[in-house]
């Protein structure tokens, strides 16, 4: 994607609405296939971007969002946790009409107000009789308490506040269902300094690294780790210039060399407190509270089965897997790797790496190199650890 094409803001339309969305430009994306959808998103910052550039997502970076709107990395994989989200978005909706008595309406448009051109607002409904809009939301976290706990979730502001900007609404509902735990509804009113300073950092975002095609500084995040490994899979024969890093790469020694000294004194320190609980489970000492308990373990066999018909595009190739014989709970950590042989196997076919991982109960297999030539079915050991 070239300079002028992130640059080019969507074309506007006429669209329903109304006053809802007087003075902003609307395109109707009820009638889009999804590409061409995903497509306009990346001609701008959207709401699920926000919380990403101001460096405040657990799940995203504002290095990852730099490379997905310069084109540089695919688009992630649809799953299941979020065909479920886009499912149950309606009943989400009703269930807060249901709660509030506040009505709402669907409006099938991406938003951009001329004041933020860099941003852009796919909302999920507007409340009827206010200006005000209604983000939904779903979760399988397995305890509501953090939900229970807050004014408004810190992880769903900067998306919300994001759509208070462009639409220039006074409020936003935010509705959330946790699964068999409770249904939560929080209100976010207008603040026009947390707004400004949102979109002041936007906006350097957009024009700094976006349109100029310069990458911002890569954090430690586990999702920069990924775009990096995903941006560059192979290695060269080559020698790269790291003289300006020498500074960095001596702090790197530093930082390791504490890093296992620590490590080494906690691990010490853990060991001490062990022998003194012998075989209690529970001791304490002023404010701490120390447990060390029995975990059971399960050790299982399931099997994968990869189709030679990858759903993923590019490098690495990802698919979503059933695992067959292996029953997982929302407390179990799964260890799940194929056995060496068959990992052997794999590599023989032009497969350099394969990684099976859980996320939300949704297992994706994802590899490196050549997509496989024939359907495979590996056996992998499981381990199911209670929490």
């Amino acid at each position: 994607m070239d300079r002028a094409e992130r640059e080019r803001p969507p074309r506007a339309g006429k669209a329903g609405g109304g006053s809802l969305v007087k003075g902003l430009e609307a395109v109707r994306v009820d009638a889009l296939d999804r590409a061409s959808w995903l497509a306009l998103r990346r001609r701008g910052i959207g709401g699920s971007d926000a919380a990403a550039v101001a460096g405040q997502s657990k799940w995203s970076s504002p290095y990852v969002v730099w490379a997905e709107k310069t084109g540089r990395l695919p688009e992630k994989p649809d799953t299941e946790a979020m065909r479920l989200g886009r499912d149950l978005e309606d009943y989400v909706a009703r269930r807060f009409t249901e709660a509030t008595g506040r009505r709402v309406r669907r409006l099938p448009l991406l938003l951009r107000n001329p004041r933020y051109p860099f941003a852009l607002a796919d909302i999920d409904r507007a409340v009827l009789g206010e200006r005000a809009g209604l983000e939904c939301k779903t979760s399988s976290a397995p305890d509501a308490r953090p939900f229970r706990e807050t004014a408004f979730p810190e992880q769903y502001r900067a998306q919300c506040l994001h759509y208070l900007a462009v639409t220039g609404w006074d409020r936003w509902y935010l509705a959330v269902l946790v699964f068999g735990k409770g249904f939560f509804v929080y209100r976010l009113e207008r603040d026009e300094e947390e707004l400004a300073r949102l979109m002041e950092t936007e906006r350097r975002f957009w024009t700094d690294c976006v349109a100029a095609g310069k990458p911002p500084a890569p954090d430690g995040s586990e999702a920069t780790g990924a775009a990096l490994a995903a941006l560059w899979p192979r290695s060269a024969e080559k020698r790269a210039p790291l003289g300006e890093y020498e500074s960095a790469l001596e702090e790197w020694a530093r930082l390791r060399a504490q890093k296992r000294e620590t490590e080494a004194k906690m691990a010490e320190t853990e060991n001490r407190l062990k022998a003194a609980l012998g075989d209690a489970e529970k001791g304490e000492a002023g404010r701490f509270t120390v447990l060390w308990k029995t975990q059971t373990r399960k050790v299982a066999q399931g099997s994968i089965t990869l189709s030679a018909a990858w759903t993923g595009a590019g490098e690495p190739y990802t698919q979503i897997v059933t695992v067959t014989g292996v029953t997982t709970t929302a407390n179990s950590k799964v260890d799940l790797q194929p056995a060496a042989a068959q990992l052997a196997a794999l590599q023989a076919d032009g497969v350099t790496a394969l990684v099976v991982q859980t996320n939300a109960g949704v297992l994706t297999a994802s590899e490196r190199g050549a997509a496989p030539s024939a359907s495979t079915t590996v056996q992998c050991p499981v381990m199911e650890v209670e929490a």
